[in-house]
């Protein structure tokens, strides 16, 4: 049986290795706007797709992605405070880290590398409902942008899958934004899609918002503040992850509301 060990190292290269999310920005001027990674939902000529993104049809993903799953089932024998699932910004949040700057809480980790709002939909009842958490921090979407999926088109399913926590688990939802980050693409629609999101999961019961940018985005420009810029060596910086420093903001501002649900 593949197992996978989910640590930060063996995360990090399988993710990597996908080609899907996680270009590398090689210079600090981030000016090549013409080649920034993500989608141009500003372009007269490009339009958005309604349709699967590459990675929701791709085999050797898809494979990797079950994978995980199959490593999740046979740890899924106990129970969790706090599940942190979704994309590869959930992935990253591994245990080491949980268990560095929020150790007084059990939180178990369920994000997948390159993960979509459909993938997610599909796998949620079985790789986090079986955990019985009080509390689910879900970070979905991202992929969905840089793939270019029609706006409406992620609401629909984050609505899908709000709904489908709510019918399955009482469980505290607690939302995250898409952050900023270092390619223009997503950091020009990105708020305008974070308030959708916020006025979706506000009308949703025991749901809440979570919002990166105030803390994580520059003063005058919507950009990831360089002091969370994750860096590659020798390959310049990650166009859409943030770096240690941001994990530590993350869990400052998941710190008061798992306090409030654990009282």
């Amino acid at each position: 049986m593949f197992r996978i060990n989910i640590s930060a190292i063996q995360i990090i290269m399988p993710v990597l290795s996908i080609l899907l999310t996680l270009s590398l920005t090689q210079c600090r001027g981030f000016s090549a706007r013409d080649t920034a990674v993500g989608w141009d939902y500003f372009s007269d000529t490009r339009l958005c797709t309604t349709g699967s993104l590459q990675q929701e049809t791709d085999i050797r993903y898809l494979g990797l992605y079950q994978a995980y799953r199959q490593q999740f089932k046979e740890e899924n024998r106990k129970s969790a405070f706090a599940v942190i699932a979704g994309d590869s910004i959930a992935a990253l949040f591994v245990p080491e880290r949980t268990q560095k700057y929020l150790p007084e809480f059990d939180i178990a980790n369920r994000g997948i590398g390159g993960d979509t709002s459909t993938l997610f939909l599909q796998r949620f009842s079985e790789d986090i409902v079986p955990l019985s958490p009080k509390v689910i921090v879900l970070s979905i979407g991202g992929n969905d942008l840089l793939g270019g999926r029609c706006i409406n088109s992620i609401l629909t399913n984050i609505q899908s899958i709000l709904t489908t926590m709510r019918s399955m688990t009482s469980a505290k939802i607690l939302v995250m934004s898409i952050p900023p980050v270092l390619t223009w693409k997503a950091n020009s629609i990105a708020p305008f899609y974070n308030e959708k999101l916020d006025s979706l999961v506000g009308a949703v019961p025991g749901a809440s918002f979570i919002d990166f940018w105030p803390t994580m985005s520059e003063i005058d420009r919507p950009m990831l503040k360089q002091e969370f810029w994750q860096e590659i060596p020798g390959r310049g910086y990650d166009s859409v992850h943030f770096n240690e420093r941001g994990y530590e903001n993350w869990a400052n501002l998941l710190r008061p509301e798992l306090k409030k649900i654990q009282r």
